[in-house]
């Protein structure tokens, strides 16, 4: 199994969300889980994807004694209202800038 395929399992992604990339840093002491939103379509079910934020990051548990970090482009979908939104992430809430799983530790 590929290191990316074993984050995609541990962070429960669904499949519209792909694990790109993995980076470490050995004199930073971090890991970086870089994902996508791979969606077939433009539609989410919520409404078609508008565009993307910029790359951002979220403090997730600890890889080992590496600090751990998720980056990702959250899509934008505009809604049949016309209101465009943030779509929902499945690691953490898009306004925070924290895992679910660290927030629980904490």
């Amino acid at each position: 199994m590929k290191i990316e395929e074993h984050y995609k399992i541990l962070l429960h992604l669904d499949l519209n969300w792909e694990v790109e990339s993995i980076n470490f840093s050995h004199e930073q002491e971090t890991v970086v889980v870089k994902i996508t939103y791979q969606s077939a379509t433009n539609y989410t079910g919520k409404g078609r994807i508008y565009d993307y934020r910029k790359p951002r990051q979220w403090r997730h548990l600890d890889t080992l004694q590496y600090k751990t970090y998720i980056e990702a482009r959250v899509p934008r979908i505009k809604d049949k209202k016309g209101q465009i939104r943030s779509l929902d992430i499945p690691w953490a809430e898009v306004s925070q800038r924290h895992s679910y799983l660290l927030e629980k530790k904490l």
